[in-house]
């Protein structure tokens, strides 16, 4: 449900994303008019693919997971992982 390729952020969607909108920031900045701007990124979501140097600034041994083991109060059963 990862990956983690060695390249730069813009060759994955969610760099090409970000240049984009800052082409569009750029583009926009100077105007006189107020905007609004939404960008949509894929990711957090599965599966989880970036770039393998933000990989590498985490050790995984020292991520803690949480010892709560219970869905939140009126979470729908599906939204589990079954453990």
């Amino acid at each position: 449900a990862f990956a983690a390729p060695d390249v730069a952020d813009n060759a994955l969607f969610d760099g090409k994303m970000a240049d984009h909108a800052i082409q569009r920031l750029k583009a926009l900045k100077d105007g006189q008019r107020p905007f609004f701007m939404a960008v949509g990124f894929h990711k957090p979501h599965l599966p989880f693919i970036a770039p393998k140097r933000y990989w590498d600034l985490h050790d995984p041994k020292r991520l803690k997971l949480s010892d709560i083991k219970t869905l939140p109060e009126g979470a729908p059963g599906f939204t589990g992982n079954g453990s």
